[in-house]
């Protein structure tokens, strides 16, 4: 089933897509994709592993898109500090 996803964007806008689930694995994985027609094309992922020592569980997070733009689309996320590697 998908889902409206939104994010904000540089120069106060705001971006949103339709994501379907692609795996799910209770406790361990969750993963998504954007579908057709997303302002951006994204995927990623949210693992859940045990953490060193028995000290709880460490989540990890990958992200994956494509910023609209290309080089000028970078220029602008970076200059606001919203591309979420920054």
């Amino acid at each position: 089933m998908a889902k409206i996803l939104r994010a904000s964007a540089p120069f106060g806008k705001a971006v949103e897509w339709d994501a379907e689930t692609t795996q799910d694995v209770p406790g361990r994985l969750t993963a998504w994709r954007s579908v057709d027609g997303a302002d951006i094309n994204n995927s990623g992922e949210v693992r859940f592993v045990p953490a060193p020592g028995g000290r709880g569980t460490e989540i990890r997070v990958t992200l994956r898109y494509d910023l609209p733009g290309g080089a000028v689309g970078k220029a602008a996320a970076s200059s606001r500090s919203t591309r979420p590697d920054r």
